[in-house]
Order: C-alpha cells, then structure tokens, then sequence
C-alpha cells in the first residue's frame, strides 16, 4: 500500500462520516484523517500513514499495522481495524491516585464484550494515595456496519 491507495480507502470512509452530524473530520497531514467528536466526552479517532504503517488512533494512543508485520497485521487490516473502531463502543476507563490522572485505558467491543485496545499510563504519580477509577462507554460513530 501506497500514500495513494490509503487515501483513497480513507476517502470512502470520510464520505459516509460527511452525513454524520456527531463528529468534525478533516485531514491533518496529507498521511493524517482525524475525528473529533462534538461532545468532548468522547475519545477523537484517527488513522495516519507513517513510515509504511497504518496507525489507527484513539485519543493518543495507536495500534500499528504493516505488510512487514506478521499476518493479521497488514495495511489492509489496519483499514478494516479503523472501519471496526468506528462501528463499536469504546469504553474509556481513566485511573486516578487523588486527583492525579495517571492512566487510562481503551477497550472496544467486539462481539459483546470489550477487548482492550491499548493504555496511556504516566509513571511517575503519587502511588501511595486511593486510586480512583473513571469510566465512560462511548456509542459507535457509525451504526450501519
């Protein structure tokens, strides 16, 4: 896959976000296609094509996907894996030590349940106070699979 090829896959989907009224799209980068949500509650999305990978990104963490990877893990699947995140719930589990956020960790559903999808930790935070834990389940962007 090509800068080409991926904005053409990306374009099909900005096509069918244009009717969604939940969200803003644009393109960052001519290798970026962001989604920000209108109600800030909700986790932005995104998809980039960097250094021969497809990024697919919730708020600021990413998974990658590459035709050097192994299978399952080709551009293609990071388009079909980006298409997924748009058509399922993403619950936002956020950590707190006090008042100090110092962790959050994104899940998408899949076939009912959440699956995790990555987590944004900071490691310096002041361990010996009460954790406290924030969640927040988010409806698909589209519902039509």
């Amino acid at each position: 896959m090509d800068l080409i090829e991926f904005q053409n896959s990306v374009r099909k989907v900005e096509q069918i976000l244009e009717n969604t009224i939940e969200c803003e799209t644009n393109w960052i980068e001519p290798y970026w296609f962001h989604i920000e949500p209108k109600n800030k509650e909700h986790s932005s999305i995104s998809i980039r094509y960097e250094f021969n990978e497809v990024r697919v990104g919730i708020d600021a963490v990413d998974e990658c996907f590459s035709d050097k990877f192994e299978e399952g893990r080709t551009h293609s699947d990071g388009i079909n894996r980006f298409k997924e995140v748009l058509h399922s719930r993403i619950k936002r589990q956020k950590y707190y030590k006090g008042s100090f956020h110092y962790r959050t960790d994104y899940f998408v559903e899949r076939n009912g349940t959440f699956e995790s999808f990555a987590t944004m930790l900071l490691w310096a935070f002041p361990f010996w106070k009460k954790t406290r834990i924030d969640e927040f389940i988010q409806n698909p962007i589209l519902t039509n699979p």
